[in-house]
C-alpha cells in the first residue's frame, strides 16, 4: 500500500471536551477534531473570517492539540488495537500535570499557546510517550528523513531525528498548542493581541494536562481526528 493511503497516528494532549480551552481552541481553528465538524469562528476586530481561516489552515488540519509524540506510521503487522492498549496502559503509569499556565507566544514565527514557565513534569510526560511507544513506530524512510532535514536542523536535532523519528523531542521538546501558520510582523503582533483576547478566559486559569489523546489520519489527504482519550493517573 502506498504511504499516502496508510493511516498515521499521533499522541497529543487535547483538553477534555467540557473544558473551556477545548471550545476556544476549536472555534479559533474552525474545526472540532473530535466530531470532525466545522465550528463557527469568533468575530475578531480587524481580522476577517476569511483571513483567520487562511492563517489557521495548517493547525486546523491537525486539530487543536499539543504534540507529545509526532505523527507516525505503525510498524507493519501491528494493529490499531495494540496501539490503543499501549496508550491506555501508559496513561495509568503517568500522573496528570496540574496547574499549567498558558500564554500566547511566538515560536519560530508561529503563534502558539505555550507554558509561561518550563515544566519538568510536561517534559517527562512527553519523553515517556516517545520512549514507551517508540517500538510501535515504523522507522523513517530516507525520503521522510530528508524532508525533516530540509527545515534545517542542529546537530542535536538531527541525532534526535535519527533515534526517535522526530527532531523536537527530549531536550528539544517545547510544549505548544499551535494557533497559526508562520506570520510576519506587524501582522503577528496584531493577531497575537486578538488571540490573547479570545483565549483570555483560560489564560488566567490553571490548565490540567490530564489525558493522552490518540489522533489518527485515515489517509494522507484527510485531517487528523481524535479516536481515543486516556485519562492520566491522579496523584
Amino acid at each position: 500500500m502506498d504511504a499516502s493511503q496508510r493511516p498515521r497516528f499521533a499522541i497529543y494532549f487535547a483538553p477534555a471536551e467540557q473544558e473551556a480551552l477545548w471550545g476556544l481552541g476549536a472555534a479559533w481553528l474552525g474545526r472540532d477534531a473530535r466530531s470532525g465538524y466545522a465550528v463557527e469562528r469568533p468575530e475578531l476586530s480587524g481580522l476577517t473570517p476569511e483571513r483567520l481561516a487562511a492563517l489557521t489552515e495548517g493547525p486546523g488540519f491537525y486539530g487543536f492539540h499539543a504534540t507529545l509524540m509526532a505523527p507516525f506510521f505503525l510498524r507493519k503487522g501491528l494493529s490499531l488495537t495494540v496501539l490503543e492498549e499501549r496508550c491506555g496502559r501508559l496513561a495509568t503509569e503517568i500522573e496528570a500535570v496540574p496547574a499549567v499556565k498558558l500564554v500566547v507566544s511566538e515560536l519560530d514565527g508561529f503563534l502558539a499557546l505555550m507554558t509561561a514557565d518550563r515544566s519538568v513534569e510536561l517534559h517527562s510526560l512527553a519523553a515517556a510517550c516517545v520512549e514507551s511507544l517508540d517500538d510501535l513506530r515504523e522507522p523513517l524512510t530516507p525520503e521522510q528523513r530528508k524532508r525533516q532535514q530540509a527545515a534545517g536542523l542542529t546537530e542535536v536535532q538531527a541525532a534526535l531525528l535519527d533515534r526517535w523519528g522526530y527532531p523536537y523531542v527530549m531536550e528539544e521538546f517545547r510544549f505548544h498548542m499551535t494557533l497559526t501558520s508562520r506570520l510576519a510582523e506587524p501582522e503577528r503582533s496584531e493577531v497575537a493581541a486578538l488571540a490573547r483576547d479570545h483565549f483570555g478566559p483560560v489564560l488566567d486559569a490553571a490548565v490540567i494536562v490530564d489525558g493522552l489523546s490518540l489522533f489518527a489520519q485515515p489517509e494522507g489527504r484527510a485531517p487528523f481526528r481524535e479516536i481515543g482519550r486516556y485519562a492520566l493517573a491522579q496523584g
